[in-house]
């Protein structure tokens, strides 16, 4: 956030180019359409029938509420912030909007955690107790109010300043290496241990499938075939959740590494190149709202069929005046 502040303040590549300003805004707008409207419909869908009140489900809505509110605040403030030149949304939005950001982020990042591991214990240990709606719902809350805490310094530390009579919102640490030791630690919370348990938890649930697929093959009896089909949803919604973290780790992965490099190289911040590297990093990164309701779409049938039911519904039932 300040060091994109510091690099307004001199020409760059992007504020001199309008045909690169006018591409962006043009993408910026069609992920900002395209991410809230998928996901809007993902969180319709879950919470319109009891049927789909699943907690895998339940964190699917969590993490599609995230998106659509990284949608509603990141691309308009972020986008207008720059284009503008000033910060115009008050001291208010300054201090709460980096906090905002970082809370949407471990909020997507933890969602995929936990439903990587409840999907472990479920197919790894099925014997054991399952975790019930209602704690679902308090894990759901707590992982909100949790990051919230984490990311209460970059809310803190965030004001408003007047440079050569423009305002700018910057952070103002009391030393830049605390503001460094802060986002190594959100690397590592966000993303290293969140990815290693990820990981290890898919591998786990594949190799276990692959185990049970192998032992009801020598049986052939309708449970069997019954077992056989209900491993095989089990692995297309392994593979749909790996796909989603994949996706979204990978959109986020370049806005993460300009961070470190501009808060390591502060002189970066003063390139011609900074602000259209950032916003390209920025644009990959939100583009990662608008993925998910696809690869529902596609490999979930509970999500394909509902998805279909809604359509058809919209295009041909007629409410009644």
């Amino acid at each position: 956030m300040s060091t994109l502040n510091a690099a307004m303040v001199y020409d760059d590549i992007l504020l001199q180019t309008t045909a690169l300003q006018i591409v962006f805004i043009i993408l910026y707008i069609i992920v900002f359409l395209v991410g809230i409207s998928g996901n809007l419909l993902v969180v319709f869908v879950v919470l319109r029938k009891k049927a789909m009140h699943s907690i895998t489900n339940i964190y699917i809505a969590n993490l599609a509420t995230s998106d659509i509110m990284m949608g509603l605040f990141a691309i308009p403030v972020t986008s207008l912030h720059f284009f503008v030149k000033s910060w115009i949304f008050g001291e208010f939005l300054c201090t709460l909007f980096p906090m905002t950001m970082s809370i949407l982020v471990y909020v997507s990042t933890l969602s995929c955690t936990v439903i990587a591991v409840l999907r472990y214990f479920a197919i790894v240990y099925p014997l054991k107790p399952k975790i019930g709606r209602c704690t679902c719902f308090v894990i759901v809350v707590f992982i909100w109010f949790l990051f919230m805490a984490i990311s209460w310094p970059l809310g803190y530390f965030s004001k408003t300043i007047i440079v050569n009579d423009t305002v700018l919102c910057v952070e103002k640490w009391p030393k830049w290496q605390a503001r460094q030791f802060f986002t190594l630690t959100n690397i590592i919370l966000q993303y290293l241990i969140p990815c290693s348990i990820i990981i290890y938890c898919y591998v786990k649930i594949s190799l276990a499938l692959d185990r049970r697929s192998k032992s009801h093959v020598v049986r052939n009896s309708t449970d069997s075939e019954r077992e056989q089909r209900e491993i095989q949803r089990k692995r297309r919604t392994n593979k749909m959740m790996i796909y989603v973290v994949t996706i979204f780790v990978v959109c986020w992965m370049p806005l993460n590494l300009f961070h470190i490099i501009s808060d390591f190289h502060q002189t970066f911040a003063y390139s011609p190149y900074y602000s259209l590297i950032f916003f390209i990093t920025h644009l990959v990164a939100m583009s990662s709202t608008m993925y998910n309701p696809f690869i529902y779409a596609f490999m979930s049938e509970k999500f394909k069929t509902e998805f279909k039911d809604l359509l058809r519904c919209h295009l041909f039932c007629k409410n009644p005046m």
